[in-house]
């Protein structure tokens, strides 16, 4: 991807106007370079424009997991989908699956996907058809997940669902794709008392934040526990 900076020039009228340059992007990899590497390393990579990024960052130099309720929060996610999908023609996929965003440019890991319908798999085993994709943020992936990520992720045609679930209190953000396109808030869920909602495959789907959050503390709070 190329950088512009901004040059100024002056009109005849006197005005100053900014000019694009270009410049050269750094060489990166290529996707097949990225694959091949991918295939024996000990830890996930996303692959941005020729760039290999962690899917967890670094600290002190050592690759650093996600977080115990992050984890909780991700299994008790693909079980109820998993419930709630039986016999619809739809499947949730955990967070080993990467999903192609752009070809040969953009693939990342996402934390869970929902697919309906039959897959579409490259041979390079990324989905190209999620209609549903959930992130659960960290705070060092909490502005890329709302903003870069985001923007990317909205690019997949046949993508209809984005879901942000905070870890660190209780929330749900859904945003959906209209069917001219745009992309608006379809609810905002920020209580244990709150259910998710929503339609997928011509299914109303009901989940309980109770749920999500089953054994997680926030602070103040007690555990939420339910029956199972």
């Amino acid at each position: 991807m190329a950088t512009v900076t901004l040059e100024r020039s002056t009109t005849d009228s006197g005005r100053v106007r900014p000019i694009p340059r270009v410049r050269p992007a750094k060489e990166g990899i290529t996707f097949a370079e990225y694959i091949e590497r991918e295939r024996v390393s000990d830890v996930k990579h996303n692959f941005v424009d020729g760039v290999m990024e962690l899917v967890w960052g670094e600290t002190g130099g050592v690759v650093s997991g996600a977080s115990y309720e992050h984890n909780l929060i991700c299994t008790n996610l693909i079980v109820l989908l998993a419930n709630a999908l039986r016999e619809t023609g739809c499947e949730p996929i955990g967070s080993d699956m990467r999903v192609e965003v752009v070809n040969s440019r953009l693939y990342y890991y996402p934390d869970l996907m929902v697919v309906c319908g039959d897959p579409q798999i490259t041979p390079d085993e990324c989905l190209q058809n999620p209609t549903l994709i959930i992130e659960v943020p960290s705070s060092s992936t909490a502005a890329k997940d709302r903003t870069t990520k985001s923007r990317r992720y909205r690019a997949i045609d046949s993508l209809r669902h984005y879901i942000l679930v905070d870890q660190y209190e209780p929330l749900v953000e859904h945003y959906k794709r209209q069917e001219d396109g745009k992309w608006l808030v379809a609810g905002e869920y920020d209580s244990l008392d709150d259910t998710w909602q929503f339609t997928l495959s011509e299914t109303e789907i009901a989940i309980p934040l109770t749920k999500i959050y089953r054994r997680i503390s926030f602070p103040e709070t007690d555990p939420t526990e339910t029956e199972e």
